[in-house]
């Protein structure tokens, strides 16, 4: 079956381009390490953040770098496509690669779960008017 798949792709035009032109496989690598420095910059950050670092910028600010780390992500997904059809024998045969593809899917399962069950909550705890706002603080005010 992965030999049929890699028989495939290894026929398609986006294969032989890849392999065949001078600049595209450059460009694509090019391309992949910005996209890696977007996620790791803005994805560092934010983290380093939440840990207590960098205390004068607002959590809320730091999660406004999303839609980079997204991009970077968007831009790595695509390279990392035309690197593994442009050369599917020499990745399904790594290793290294399905360590890679493993580590790719945890990182999916952390931001899905920071984004669905932490991220609002992040923002209350770093909003000091945020309870006032919602009137869990009047009684204590009143006293």
């Amino acid at each position: 079956m992965l030999d049929a798949i890699i028989a495939f792709l290894k026929s398609t035009a986006l294969s032989d381009a890849m392999l065949n032109s001078t600049w595209l496989w450059p460009l694509c690598e090019t391309l992949h390490f910005i996209g890696l420095a977007l996620l790791l910059g803005t994805a560092g950050l934010f983290d380093l953040r939440l840990m207590g670092f960098f205390k004068s910028i607002p959590v809320s600010a730091a999660m406004q770098m999303r839609p980079w780390a997204a991009t970077g992500v968007l831009i790595n997904l695509v390279t990392g496509a035309m690197f593994f059809i442009g050369a599917p024998g020499q990745y399904a045969s790594n290793p290294a690669w399905y360590a890679k593809l493993a580590f790719l899917a945890i990182a999916v399962a952390n931001i899905v779960f920071f984004e669905t069950r932490q991220g609002a909550r992040m923002l209350a705890m770093t909003r000091p008017w945020a309870n006032s706002l919602s009137g869990s603080n009047r009684s204590s005010r009143s006293r």
